[in-house]
């Protein structure tokens, strides 16, 4: 199992959203919940890999196919 920091969001998966708005999205229910990693108000959010993924292929496959 692998975890990703907010940092690794971008690079890694080409989520580029602000850290504001993936907390909006964590709140309303349409992005994963991150893991607590540490212990109070300064602990470090991070996401497992495999729930962002399924995050990714969810958004692909929902969205509209191309016009032909």
């Amino acid at each position: 199992m692998r975890v990703l920091i907010f940092r690794d969001l971008r690079p890694k998966k080409g989520i580029a959203f602000s850290r504001q708005h993936v907390f909006r999205k964590v709140k309303d229910g349409t992005f994963p919940r991150p893991l607590k990693l540490g212990e109070g108000e300064r602990a470090t959010n991070a996401w497992l890999e495999s729930e962002l993924d399924a995050w990714v292929e969810a958004r692909a496959k929902a969205r509209a196919p191309r016009a032909t």
